[in-house]
C-alpha cells in the first residue's frame, strides 16, 4: 500500500475529517489533501508525528520491516562508527592503517549490550573523574587520582581498541594524538576547563611509562 493510502486509511478508521487530521499534526488541510493525493509527502518529523499520533510504527507506517531487538541494540554503535568515521577516519587510517581501524570497527560492533553500556557510561565517568583530579591537583599528573584516571582511560580503550593490540606505547600515542587534533581538545577543555586535554595527556603519559 503506498504511503498515501496508509494516511488515508488512517485518518478514516480514525473517524477523523482533514481538518482534524490537521489539528492534530500542527499543518493545514490542504497538506492532508496533498499527502492523500500523493501529490507531497510528508518530512520525516512529520511522519514521527503521526506514527505517535496513530499509534503506527514509523516501520509499519512505510511499510518497512520492523527491526529485531538485536538490530536496535546495533544500531547505536552502528551510527557512533559512522560518526567517527566521518570525523576522524581519514587521519586515524592514516596514523594506525586500515586494518588496525577495521578491527577496532568490529570490536566495537562485537561489543555486548552491556559491554555497550559500560562504554557509555565509563565515557561519562572519565570526563567526571578529569574534572574532579584536574580541579584538585592540576600541577600533579603524578597524583594517585590522575593513575586512576588513567586506568579508567586504559579500560575504555580497551572496549574500543582490536582485542589484543593495546600496549602502553600505542595508549601513549594516541594520547599524544590529542593534542594534536583541535577537536579532541575541545572535546576535553570544553567539558572540563581549558588545559584540561593537556593534564590528562601528561598524566597517560607518566602512566605508560612506568608500564612500559
Amino acid at each position: 500500500m503506498a504511503l498515501k493510502d496508509t494516511l488515508l486509511r488512517l485518518r478514516k478508521d480514525a473517524g477523523l475529517t482533514q481538518d482534524q487530521m490537521a489539528a492534530k499534526l500542527y499543518v493545514t488541510r490542504q497538506a492532508i489533501s496533498r499527502w492523500e493525493s500523493g501529490e507531497n509527502s510528508p518530512s520525516l518529523d512529520t511522519l514521527k508525528l503521526i506514527s505517535q499520533v496513530f499509534g503506527i510504527s514509523a516501520y509499519a507506517l512505510l511499510e518497512l520491516p520492523e527491526p529485531s531487538a538485536q538490530e536496535l541494540d546495533l544500531a547505536p554503535r552502528v551510527r557512533a562508527i559512522a560518526a567517527n568515521e566521518r570525523a576522524y577516519g581519514s587521519e586515524a587510517r592514516a596514523r594506525f592503517g586500515d586494518d588496525v581501524v577495521d578491527a577496532a570497527n568490529e570490536r566495537l560492533m562485537s561489543l555486548s549490550q552491556e559491554e555497550w553500556e559500560d562504554a557509555q557510561a565509563l565515557e561519562k565517568a572519565i570526563l567526571v573523574k578529569l574534572a574532579e583530579v584536574f580541579a584538585n591537583g592540576a600541577g600533579d599528573p603524578r597524583s594517585l587520582a590522575a593513575m586512576e584516571l588513567c586506568y579508567m582511560h586504559e579500560q575504555w580503550l580497551k572496549l574500543h581498541w582490536p582485542a589484543g593490540l593495546y600496549s602502553p606505547q600505542t595508549h601513549m600515542d594516541l594520547a599524544q594524538g590529542y593534542l594534536a587534533d583541535d577537536r579532541f581538545v575541545a572535546y576535553y577543555d570544553n567539558a572540563v576547563a581549558p588545559g584540561a586535554t593537556r593534564f590528562l595527556v601528561s598524566a597517560i603519559e607518566n602512566y605508560c611509562c612506568e608500564r612500559a
